[in-house]
Order: C-alpha cells, then structure tokens, then sequence
C-alpha cells in the first residue's frame, strides 16, 4: 500500500475511482504529483489512439453544441465529419509526430509502429461515431427544446456527498418540452445520484417542484429515482 501526505482538498469523480481503482501508484501521480512536476504533467498527457478517438468525436460534437443555433444541415453535418478526421486528426498526427509538448501520442513516445490498417480503423470510428451523433433523435430533441433550456454543455459541477466533493462533467443537460431534464449525450452514469442530484437542482432553480410522485426520465427514457437524487443532491454549485 502508498502511503503518503495528500496536498490539497480531496474530492471524488468516475475518473478518480477509475483510476485509483486500476493503480494507487497512477492515481497519485495524476491526481497530486502532476501539478509539481512538469514531466510528470506531460506523460499524463500522453493519449493512446483510441482515448484519442474519442476525444476528437467528444471535441467536435462540444464545439457544435456550443456554435450552432440549429441542427446542421445534411451537407454541413457531412463537411463537419471530414474536417475533424482531414483536418484536425492529420494535424494531431503530425504535430504528436513532431514530439509536441501540446498533444502527443503514447505510440509515438514510446516508439511503438502504427500500422496503416489501424489508422483506417481509428478514421472509420471517428466518422461513424459523428454520424450517428447527428442521426440521434435526441439531438433534434434538444434543438428543439431551445437554447434557452439547455443547462449545461461541458460544465464542471460538484455536490457534497458526505462531506466530499463529487465533481461531474455533463456533456449535455437540458429541459424539454414538458419540463424534465434530459442527460442529452448517452453515456453510462456510473455515480450514484450524480445526475440525478443535478436533476433535483436544476428543477428546483426554475421553479418547477418535483417530489416522488414526478415523472422524471434519463436520456433513454428510464425512470429516475427521485430518493436518490435526493439522498444523494448535497449542495450543487457550479465550478
């Protein structure tokens, strides 16, 4: 077992547990060792092709969300996919190739061949991933429920479990038409309460009470437990 002084206010998230989880050693070194040391700070950085993926469909579709009143035309949806893997990707590769302090690949630190075939593959899922993002039919939901209902794109928010800090980044939040709060990009919420926590609070601010009796749904249509979110809503606050 580490043992060792812990710097700083100690909170928790997925990620956190993820990574105490799989290794004490690399949670430490992430999470309170990074911020002293400048190399350390830099291999955290690192991305392995698919984390890179990922982060390139997750970008695109936060800058969308955050430029764009409306829901892109067909040619523009198609325009914006080859830009993020014939712009954004090739220029990623080639400045992780060029051993940026910025942006760099583990298999190009680490000197580990990419074969063409994988990059085909990694370009295929980029352009499928975006594709089906603008194919959801929770998409035209939020546009539809208007930018002045959407309650959070990306923001960092905490709450109180306990008396630790729980921190969450939502990727999308909004009220639709009849008022409930909808997680607008499908994911997994592997916190207990965490959304829903924020769903009781965002409720409250617009004035609409909501008790056990409300019918309140998750982004696929699955009820929420309104006891847990409750048990589980602390002190929300924007970061």
């Amino acid at each position: 077992m580490i043992r060792c002084s812990v710097p700083g206010e100690f909170s928790w998230s997925v990620s956190r547990h993820d990574s105490f989880a799989r290794c004490a050693r690399r949670y430490y070194y992430a999470y309170y060792a990074a911020p002293e040391d400048p190399e350390i700070q830099r291999l955290k950085r690192l991305s392995a092709l698919p984390l890179w993926a990922g982060s390139v469909v997750h970008e695109t579709i936060e800058e969308l969300l955050k430029t764009h009143d409306t829901v892109p035309a067909p040619e523009e949806q198609e325009a914006i996919v080859r830009a993020a893997v014939h712009s954004r990707m090739l220029s990623e590769w080639r400045e992780s190739e060029a051993g940026s302090p910025r942006f760099r690949l583990f298999e190009h630190e680490y000197e580990q061949p990419v074969e063409a075939e994988d990059k085909k593959i990694l370009v295929g899922t980029v352009m499928r991933s975006l594709r089906n993002f603008f194919a959801s039919p929770t998409l035209n939901e939020a546009y539809a429920a208007g930018r002045q209902n959407w309650l959070s794109v990306e923001d960092l928010v905490s709450f109180e479990f306990a008396g630790v800090p729980v921190l969450l980044r939502m990727d999308l939040a909004f009220r639709d038409r009849e008022g409930r709060v909808v997680d607008g990009v499908p994911e997994v919420v592997e916190v207990p309460g965490d959304a829903l926590a924020l769903i009781e609070r965002w409720t409250h601010a617009a004035g609409i009470e909501i008790d056990a009796e409300t019918n309140l749904t998750d982004w696929d249509g699955s009820p929420v437990d309104y006891d847990a979110a409750v048990s589980a809503a602390g002190a929300w606050r924007p970061l």
